[in-house]
């Protein structure tokens, strides 16, 4: 559903904006005690809740320099999952399962999928900064992916070292092809390119060292292992490798955001049929042009003779709510919620 267009000042021109009311679908868990429930039947979807289904991990002083109880690969791999705050939504019901999931094995609880109308030209809207760096990727690794796996990601990492790159060329060319409805001033791009550039290298960089270092390491007097460690300018005796691979991922974090915040209008999925996730950095209510639809919880039982069940705690728009039956499971013993056996529609 697209609304009138709007006329909207940025920077020292005008131009027209569509304004496009999309639904996502956000899940998570009713906590331990359902308490998240509760704050989203009175509060909305918050954008910077109390407890979080990917949170950062620093919160000791091992002597490794990382979390105490945590592993380095552990934890680096939850310093990436580490949400930018905001509210996090999907365009695909099957996404918010895997969230759903996701929140309940981390916190407990039971699982929640929550419907929501998002205006995704609202000032406040972000992609999703992992879809970001993936659609970034996909489109300046192309060229590399013909490659023989076993240099695939020395030859990145030679052609990142090789500074030969047209790096506004390069921005110009994928937003083209993957948001060519965005369209970004002299001034944008100045801002944008930078971290970009800063975003792509140090994830590039982050994933080499994971992937190849320690396969170089070993195998260090293999003419391989001897490429990988010359192209690094490293020698295995003089690198820390968990705390390079730290700081790229830090790094990346950093950059990724400040290009989620200029390119605002990216919020849009490049087509109607690609897989699109945003965050939203305000409450979402009830009310307004960004509202909740629909909630629902239920429980996935984990033994055979248990019963599933599930509630439709809150509802107005019945097709959104057949969408959510449909996905969680008709078979379910549903209820509205007062109790009352839920009037559902016929599921093929």
């Amino acid at each position: 559903m697209t609304a009138p267009t709007l006329l909207q000042f940025r920077g020292a021109r005008y131009r027209l904006v569509t304004a496009a009311k999309l639904v996502m679908w956000h899940g998570t868990t009713t906590g331990p005690n359902g308490e998240t429930l509760r704050s989203i039947l009175k509060q909305g979807l918050l954008p910077d809740p109390k407890k979080k289904a990917y949170e950062d991990p620093y919160a000791g002083d091992d002597e490794d320099g990382y979390a105490d109880g945590i592993d380095a690969d552990t934890e680096e791999s939850m310093i990436l999952d580490t949400s930018l705050g905001g509210a996090y939504l999907t365009n695909a019901v099957g996404e918010a399962l895997k969230y759903a999931k996701h929140a309940v094995d981390v916190h407990g609880g039971d699982r929640v999928l929550v419907a929501a109308q998002i205006e995704t030209r609202d000032p406040t809207v972000r992609i999703d900064e992992d879809f970001l760096i993936n659609y970034i990727w996909e489109f300046v690794t192309r060229d590399f992916e013909a490659q023989n796996d076993e240099t695939y990601y020395l030859e990145m990492f030679q052609w990142l070292e090789s500074n030969t790159q047209d790096w506004e060329g390069i921005v110009k060319a994928w937003l083209a092809k993957q948001f060519p409805h965005v369209q970004v001033s002299a001034r944008q791009m100045a801002e944008v390119l930078p971290h970009f550039v800063t975003a792509l290298r140090s994830i590039i960089t982050h994933t080499f060292f994971k992937e190849h270092w320690q396969a170089a390491y070993s195998e260090a007097s293999s003419p391989e292992g001897e490429e990988l460690l010359d192209a690094m300018g490293l020698s295995i005796y003089d690198i820390d490798e968990f705390s390079e691979r730290r700081d790229a991922v830090d790094a990346y974090k950093s950059a990724i955001k400040q290009v989620s915040d200029l390119l605002t209008e990216v919020t849009q999925p490049p087509n109607n049929n690609a897989l699109h996730n945003i965050r939203i950095l305000k409450p979402v209510g009830y009310r307004g042009s960004s509202r909740i639809l629909a909630v629902v919880s239920w429980n996935e039982p984990r033994y055979g003779d248990a019963r599933k069940t599930a509630t439709i705690h809150y509802g107005q728009d019945q097709t959104i709510v057949d969408r959510m039956v449909k996905a969680i499971g008709a078979a379910a013993e549903w209820t509205d919620a007062r109790g009352k056996v839920a009037k559902l529609p016929a599921v093929k």
